[in-house]
């Protein structure tokens, strides 16, 4: 039996450890156990060493004393607790009171959050899917968010999330799972994902919120210095979430696009000090189209857009935003007419790279109305394409093409190439680029029909807090974490 197995443990394994131990299961228990023994006797090596992964503060800090609620080496302790998942790392600060202060430490969180990153750099990791909709059956409550969690590679396994309720600015009570007139949920909106930190935007009454399911933390932002005016309907707002690497901290821009006199405002909120500041700035740019749900290199936020002052009513630009610098920039695309033409493109982030999948309809010509136009019954292929030179309009490489298809419209991009794309009326489905095979995407609650409605974005779950953020205190454990995927 279980308990008896744990008391044939060595000494050092009892206690806590045997909690640490079993719930590893019987097969990483073995793995862990032969890793013991290799550091004992011959170290790691060069590509996972502990003592690497613990720097001089660190050390000292997570000297308080492991050996007092575990006899097993402390640098064996310290590799086995980043190897954790977070819910099992939540348990076990639990255990004493060393265990608790090394988990709750910003060293730990920001290196267990490179380390599960580095280590698993090829799995595709989970998939948040964040879809709002009504639901006919439910007179009293017929609007709901579902948001669906995929945890496994395949995307067979999926867990469904409930949002926290909150009170919003005037005090009210805000529950997203249940609303008599739909008003709090139809208007809600995931933006992006960013180690573990979910960004979510209220579009009717503007509110911006920062969500770690992880660890069950929401935030509600303060209000913002800029306000729409009193036409509010003619102003979109624009928003990205990324991380500063020179004073190490979370950072929201919010961009409102007043789209009769085409002008951008322009401001930043910044975790550390939980408040906004104006930018002051002229955008070239008086539409924007798509975003990737996420930044590039965690310090880029990325939009397609269309440039100011031209006559075309299609995106011909990425606009990016550098959260250090706190500037703008735009990218060309390719002079491919399915990427311009196309309201339907998605910008995304391939292997570290901005990648654009675009839908090229048939029959094609070199017109522009035959590339814009299309109907329910079209076919479509799509093109992804890639810019291996970070603001080189000469380095975008087109990938592959993959299709014929009827309509679907692109979503996202995984971590080993697969594309989620969205049938009409029919659902998510999974594509391998190579072999072209499609598979259905099994998603919990109401069938998806709308793209408009419908969010996707890949998700890290992480400990890192939004409810307490020191910048400067935060500098030596978060750089490192970051600095490791500085554009060059």
């Amino acid at each position: 039996g279980r308990t008896s197995s744990v008391s044939q443990l060595p000494t050092y394994l009892n206690g806590p450890c045997a909690a640490l131990f079993t719930s590893l299961g019987p097969l990483v228990f073995c793995s862990f156990w032969w890793l013991g023994n290799k550091i004992g006797h011959q170290g790691l090596g060069a590509s996972v060493q502990p003592q690497a992964l613990l720097n001089t503060t660190t050390k000292k800090k997570a000297k308080l004393s492991i050996v007092s609620c575990c006899d097993m080496p402390e640098d064996v302790v310290y590799l086995i607790l980043l190897c954790l998942p977070v819910i099992s790392l939540l348990r076990f600060k639990s255990v004493c009171k060393s265990w608790c202060s090394l988990i709750q430490s910003s060293n730990f969180i920001a290196q267990h959050l490179n380390y599960r990153s580095t280590f698993k750099e090829n799995y595709n990791g989970n998939l948040i899917i964040f879809h709002c909709q009504r639901k006919a059956d439910y007179p009293r409550f017929p609007y709901s968010v579902d948001v669906n969690l995929f945890t496994d590679e395949k995307l067979e396994e999926s867990l469904n999330l409930d949002l926290p309720y909150y009170c919003d600015r005037r005090g009210k009570y805000v529950d997203h799972r249940g609303d008599d007139n739909g008003s709090s949920i139809i208007n809600l909106k995931m933006v992006a994902s960013l180690d573990g930190i979910i960004c979510l935007h209220h579009r009717e009454s503007d509110e911006i919120l920062l969500w770690n399911p992880a660890i069950k933390q929401l935030r509600l932002l303060p209000e913002g210095m800029l306000h729409p005016s009193r036409r509010r309907t003619h102003v979109g707002v624009h928003l990205g979430i990324g991380f500063d690497v020179k004073t190490n901290e979370y950072k929201v821009v919010r961009i409102l696009l007043d789209d009769l006199n085409h002008t951008c405002r322009v401001e930043v909120y910044s975790l550390s000090t939980d408040s906004w500041r104006i930018i002051n700035t002229d955008l070239p740019c008086d539409c924007f189209f798509s975003d990737p749900k996420a930044p590039l290199k965690s310090e880029i936020y990325c939009w397609l857009v269309r440039i100011s002052n031209q006559t075309q009513d299609y995106c011909d630009s990425i606009l990016t935003f550098d959260f250090s610098n706190e500037l703008f920039g735009t990218i060309p695309l390719p002079d491919v007419c399915s990427i311009r033409y196309d309201v339907g493109s998605q910008l995304d982030i391939i292997s570290g790279k901005i990648a654009c999948i675009c839908r090229k309809f048939s029959p094609v010509s070199s017109d522009t109305e035959s590339c814009s136009s299309h109907n329910s019954n079209s076919t479509c292929h799509l093109d992804i394409w890639v810019l291996d030179k970070y603001g080189v309009k000469e380095s975008w490489t087109k990938l592959y093409t993959i299709g014929p298809f009827s309509m679907f419209s692109p979503m996202g991009v995984l971590k080993n190439g697969e594309l989620i794309l969205l049938a009409n009326n029919h659902g998510l489905f999974l594509c391998n680029p190579l072999t072209q095979e499609i598979k259905n995407i099994q998603v919990q609650g109401r069938p998806i029909q709308s793209q408009w409605s419908l969010h996707v974005a890949s998700y890290k779950e992480s400990l890192v807090s939004i409810e307490k953020w020191n910048g400067a205190a935060n500098i030596e454990a978060f750089a490192g974490s970051h600095f490791s995927s500085t554009l060059p």
